[in-house]
């Protein structure tokens, strides 16, 4: 059964305060306008409860800037009373490029490589280098990640780069990203769903999707991961682009710059596509979701949940953002 309430708050598309002031607790201060939108494509209507924009042409950029990590992130949302937020710039990253080690397979076919459960990504321990669950069996040594068989699966600090068993070393590319202290200190782990997407769904669908099943694990619990599918389409609700909310693959045949994720990039998200276990759900550079092995290079734009009692202040918009006073 389908929940009946979605308690996610999107915020695709922001309206905040005409007056920007300081928010005394996480919506003090704050107006965020937004409208109920019933599901057609349930048995039993449920609510999804989005924000609304009153101004829907290609040049309406949403107020969601926020200073984070000295660096420009956008809200996504507001999920369970945590702020979801995604950096704005991006990094250009594989998702996984183990070969025959950890959870991946042998290679079947040329560059189909490395595999989707994000729980053993290279890219989720480059993204997460102080706070990660090993899975069973696996162990840290001298700043290399070993699987239960002892192979090393990546190595603290670099770029996901590919690896086969038996090998001693990893041919390791520095990486230059991370959170500061401050940053660090101003978010906490959250839950995040990992259940199979399927191309062609519907945003209602993929959102039900990713807290499904999966042919690796359900969930993970973690600081930094990446956008779902759902959050991509959910940036059309409310009349943005009923093409690309209904049907995000086919996005590309409408107008994908309506949305603010969009950016003319392969950008990966952190779900699986099918039951490949190679295949991590994308957005293509034309703006529709598809698939893709994990050994390509694509944008990766880091995603984190602030604490429940961060304060912000300011307007959100570009050249005035949201700032963490607390």
């Amino acid at each position: 059964m389908k929940p009946s309430h979605r308690k996610d708050v999107i915020i695709a598309r922001i309206i905040f305060a005409v007056i920007c002031v300081a928010i005394i607790g996480v919506f003090a201060s704050i107006i965020v306008v937004i409208a109920s939108h019933s599901k057609s494509n349930t048995k039993e209507p449920e609510t999804q409860t989005e924000s609304q924009t009153d101004d829907k042409n290609n040049s309406y950029v949403p107020n969601n800037y926020i200073t984070f990590n000295d660096e420009v992130w956008r809200i996504i949302g507001v999920f369970d009373g945590r702020i979801k937020i995604m950096r704005d710039e991006h990094i250009i990253a594989s998702w996984d490029l183990k070969v025959g080690v950890g959870s991946a397979t042998n290679i079947t076919c040329n560059n189909c490589y490395g595999s989707s459960d994000w729980t053993d990504a290279q890219l989720m321990y480059m993204l997460n280098p102080t706070s990660y669950t090993l899975k069973s069996g696996y162990t840290l040594s001298e700043n290399f990640i070993k699987d239960a068989n002892g192979n090393i699966i990546y190595q603290l600090g670099c770029m996901p780069e590919e690896i086969a068993s038996g090998a001693t070393s990893y041919n390791c590319i520095n990486n230059t990203w991370s959170l500061n202290s401050t940053a660090l200190s101003q978010i906490s782990e959250a839950t995040y769903y990992l259940g199979e997407t399927s191309t062609g769904d519907s945003t209602t669908s993929y959102y039900s999707s990713e807290r499904g099943t999966s042919y690796f694990s359900t969930s993970w619990r973690g600081l930094v991961g990446l956008m779902y599918p759902s959050d991509y389409g959910y940036a059309f609700a409310n009349g943005v682009d009923d093409t690309c909310y209904n049907d995000p693959s086919s996005c590309n045949e409408s107008n994908p710059s309506n949305s603010w994720i969009f950016n003319s990039e392969y950008q990966w998200t952190i779900s699986m596509s099918g039951s490949a276990s190679r295949s991590i759900a994308f957005i293509t550079q034309e703006g529709r979701i598809s698939d893709e092995w994990a050994s390509t290079g694509s944008a990766v734009s880091p995603v984190v949940y602030l604490k429940s009692d961060i304060k912000l202040q300011g307007c959100g918009t570009s050249g005035n953002p949201y700032v963490i006073i607390n």
